[in-house]
């Protein structure tokens, strides 16, 4: 992921979150009805039962050990000891505000087109996993599962400044005052207490955008297995660190 890319791909993203202030303005009683009750349901709750996710999350854990840089390998152990499953499923509830958000925000479900190296138009798709959350999911969810710790310690701090932004300037057209609707304060306040979300993705979702290889399935979901790439190895340690710095762990 480089700027050019991130800034297009998140003002695409602020676009989405404008209009879903809007529908909530103009067809509340609508959007009370067809989107407030759309729970997160891929990631959070899903079809197998809770001792075939246990023992599916046993495995993943232990396969992410392995990859984890030596030095911060206890403090990685020693949140894992506290973890439960409603922490991952805390991680998908309202916070200050909530809106559709699109849920499955990332490089393969993004359309771009090139003129001469240069991106010209980008559209994001796949919708299928929308529900109604708070809009901070959106961001950590595209810059933890695309991009690199180096990308993130020149640029996190102002790809979030350009998100709010954006939603701004997209949030005028639509004649509604981001200060009234998602205040500065509270994106950033909404952020701080979401961004542990980036280590869930890390360890959950991560190791299958970054597989090299098909996993192995027997049909038995203890038995699943996912081969970790050289890739992934990198990009886990570095969401790792960056919770560390940033006191999380």
């Amino acid at each position: 992921m480089d700027w050019d890319y991130a800034e297009k791909a998140v003002r695409e993203m602020a676009k989405f979150h404008a209009l879903s202030f809007a529908f909530e303005r103009e067809l509340p009683d609508t959007f009370e009805k067809s989107v407030k009750v759309k729970n997160e349901f891929v990631f959070s709750s899903g079809s197998a039962s809770e001792q075939e996710t246990e023992m599916y999350q046993e495995g993943l854990v232990k396969s992410i050990l392995e990859v984890t840089s030596p030095e911060n390998l206890g403090k990685l152990k020693k949140f894992l000891e506290q973890y439960t499953k409603d922490m991952w499923k805390q991680q998908f509830s309202q916070l200050r505000r909530s809106i559709l958000t699109h849920g499955d925000y990332r490089h393969s479900n993004i359309l771009i087109k090139k003129e001469e190296g240069k991106i010209t138009s980008l559209i994001p798709v796949d919708y299928q996993t929308v529900y109604y959350g708070c809009p901070a999911n959106d961001l950590i969810y595209f810059i933890f599962t695309g991009s690199d710790r180096r990308f993130r310690t020149n640029y996190y701090e102002k790809l979030l400044g350009h998100y709010h932004k954006c939603l701004g300037d997209f949030l005028a057209l639509l004649d509604l005052n981001v200060s009234e609707v998602y205040p500065e304060e509270d994106f950033y306040l909404d952020m701080k207490d979401r961004t542990i979300f980036a280590l869930f993705l890390g360890i959950f979702i991560l190791p299958y955008i970054l597989v090299e290889k098909k996993p192995e399935f027997s049909g038995k979901i203890e038995e699943f297995k996912v081969q970790q790439s050289a890739t992934f190895r990198e990009r886990f340690n570095g969401i790792l660190q960056d919770c560390i710095d940033w006191d999380l762990l």
